[in-house]
């Protein structure tokens, strides 16, 4: 078997703090941004707020600057925040079995399944009926993995994505699955019919994946690929939302 994984690089974050520095009102807004950032104190943005005239004759920024300073900075770290968190694309095709697609996102730990449809072979897996499917990334214990921000579509033996619902509990296209009442289907991973996590798989296989009633057998992977979204229109968002303080702050000085 041949499979073809598309590597992804790190997501850089985006210069936000930059942003900040470079508006013409926001000497003060970027001093506190790099101070809080630094795990400043709070009130030293409010003492500088009632600093004397400047020796460049402007006056140290008032009461007012300093609240649009702090709803700045809210929304920067927030900003920021999502910046360091990564979604990918996901595509999985086994040959002569299933093909899905899903996405994984490295601030939930999860991977969201979208669309699965069977492609006719050897016999027919069942496909979900509930869709979309939230896969969390679990590691040998059953706790929560930390899937990494630069993700490089790899799963070694110490986790995967594994679905929450037993399988006759989850949705299945063909019918009810009333049998291996324990058993959870997954990527990288499940839970077998003792009701034990195991993780000992890599990113190759789609375990446990009914085919019929009483049946589950692992779907061999021909092709994987994982491509990063870049960008998150949740960041592009955040990114306006923080300079609109500066923006503001900025018109009021003029007028």
């Amino acid at each position: 078997m041949r499979v073809a994984t598309t590597k992804v690089t790190q997501k850089r974050p985006l210069p936000f703090c930059v942003l900040v520095a470079q508006s013409d009102s926001g000497f003060f807004v970027a001093t506190a941004v790099m101070s809080f950032s630094q795990r400043g104190d709070l009130m030293n943005a409010y003492h500088s707020a009632h600093l004397p005239k400047l020796a460049t004759g402007r006056r140290s920024p008032t009461i007012q600057q300093f609240f649009y300073s702090l709803i700045s900075f809210v929304v920067v770290q927030v900003c920021v925040t999502t910046c360091f968190a990564a979604v990918f694309q996901v595509e999985l095709k086994d040959n002569d079995g299933p093909h899905v697609f899903a996405t994984v996102n490295t601030t939930t730990d999860s991977m969201t399944i979208n669309t699965w449809t069977e492609i006719a072979g050897n016999f027919e897996y069942w496909t979900p009926s509930d869709l979309p499917r939230v896969y969390p990334a679990i590691n040998s214990v059953g706790g929560t993995y930390d899937v990494p921000d630069n993700w490089d579509g790899t799963i070694d033996s110490n986790w995967g994505f594994v679905n929450p619902d037993k399988l006759p509990v989850a949705g299945w296209t063909e019918g009810s699955y009333a049998a291996l009442a324990l058993v959870h289907d997954g990527w990288g991973g499940r839970i077998d019919a003792g009701g034990n996590v195991s993780v000992g798989f890599d990113e190759t296989t789609l375990q446990s994946v009914p085919w019929a009633v009483g049946n589950a057998s692992p779907a061999d992977l021909d092709f994987i690929s994982v491509v990063e979204i870049i960008p998150e229109p949740t960041t592009l968002t955040l990114a306006a939302l923080a300079l609109l303080p500066l923006g503001w702050s900025r018109r009021r000085k003029q007028t």
